[in-house]
């Protein structure tokens, strides 16, 4: 790729969008397999996004105007929000969170905005997403000046119903804070998914699945921190740091990697582990992007999951067949030393 940070990657179909922030922002577009990179918007100071759905894709600048542009179209079509720090796209619909304090919703097919939620403290409301008719995010919910316990909430953008999708009350932590920390909460088709630590030195951040009856249920729970969940389907896509380590200067190194787990067999398996930090996943349908730091600067690379047929073949020849002993002989044990040798393709991250 070009010089400068790529950032923020995501996906619609096999086309990513990403911000490549070098001497001016610029949101590009690139297909997965082959060609290059096609400048989009230029210029203009990119505050959030890009989100990508459908053939579209939205992003605010920096003259806060938050735009989507369908695929075919030379410009976009703009709707004046405040400043976001986090955008997410469904269709032709938006969620942004401006100075975490208020969500907001984006209508490009009526060119309407409103508010789904807000407080007059920052940092209350957070971390939306959006999927079809469901939006969901993070609401600071307070007990009487006691403590502020974040909560998962999700609204029904029909009905305009909001649900609390986790239980309320968990109580407070040593500190006197929420005993429960939430983020990043990731929908599709109606599950959700978010990383939650308690607040408690020492905790690690783990990935849970919403559950108005608990707590959160837990999916994944390393000995390392996992963040950033992304869902599609039953497939959810994070950072870790398992592998993260002290430098020769005695500095921690998260190291970040990006894993997959698929919900419906509990199987999980690592995406990409390379030096440097691997963070931001997205994965829609069978691809995952995310933004990579293995050679020096911020580049966006993507994996495509195979099906089981496309899966390398590998030989199994036995080179040698012994008994380590007679008593092993008489016991049944046995030592085999063998090769596998993989015959097809097969490609790392």
């Amino acid at each position: 790729m070009e010089p400068g940070d790529h950032l923020f990657p995501d996906l619609d179909g096999n086309e990513v969008y990403f911000l490549d922030r070098g001497i001016s922002d610029r949101l590009m577009r690139k297909n997965i397999y082959n060609g290059a990179g096609e400048e989009l918007v230029s210029g203009t100071g990119i505050w959030a996004g890009p989100a990508s759905d459908g053939g579209a894709f939205a992003w605010q600048d920096s003259s806060s105007q938050s735009c989507l542009r369908l695929a075919g179209q030379a410009i976009g079509s703009c709707i004046a929000a405040p400043r976001a720090s986090s955008l997410a796209l469904s269709g032709q619909r938006a969620v942004i969170s401006d100075s975490g304090s208020t969500i907001r919703l984006l209508d490009f097919s009526t060119m309407r905005s409103r508010m789904l939620d807000s407080y007059d403290t920052p940092n209350m409301r957070y971390d939306p997403d959006i999927d079809g008719s469901t939006a969901v995010w993070v609401k600071e919910r307070g007990y009487a000046g006691q403590y502020y316990e974040p909560l998962i909430v999700s609204c029904n953008l029909e009905t305009g119903e909001t649900t609390y999708l986790t239980k309320l009350g968990g109580g407070t932590a040593s500190s006197g804070g929420s005993k429960y920390l939430r983020k990043h909460p990731s929908v599709s088709n109606d599950m959700v998914v978010y990383q939650q630590k308690i607040n408690e030195p020492g905790q690690q951040w783990h990935i849970y699945a919403a559950d108005p009856t608990s707590y959160g249920v837990p999916l994944v729970q390393h000995q390392s921190d996992q963040v950033n969940p992304s869902l599609s389907g039953n497939l959810v896509v994070y950072q870790d740091n398992r592998n993260g380590h002290y430098d020769e200067n005695g500095q921690w190194l998260d190291d970040w990697d990006i894993y997959l787990k698929d919900l419906s067999t509990g199987i999980e398996q690592p995406v990409c582990i390379r030096p440097g930090d691997q963070i931001n996943p997205v994965i829609k349908g069978d691809t995952i992007v995310w933004q990579d730091y293995r050679n020096g600067k911020w580049d966006v690379y993507a994996a495509v999951l195979a099906s089981p047929e496309d899966h390398p073949r590998l030989a199994l020849s036995i080179d040698q067949v012994y008994w380590d002993s007679y008593a092993d002989y008489l016991s049944g044990r046995l030592s085999v030393g063998y090769l596998l040798t993989n015959n097809e393709w097969g490609r790392s991250c």
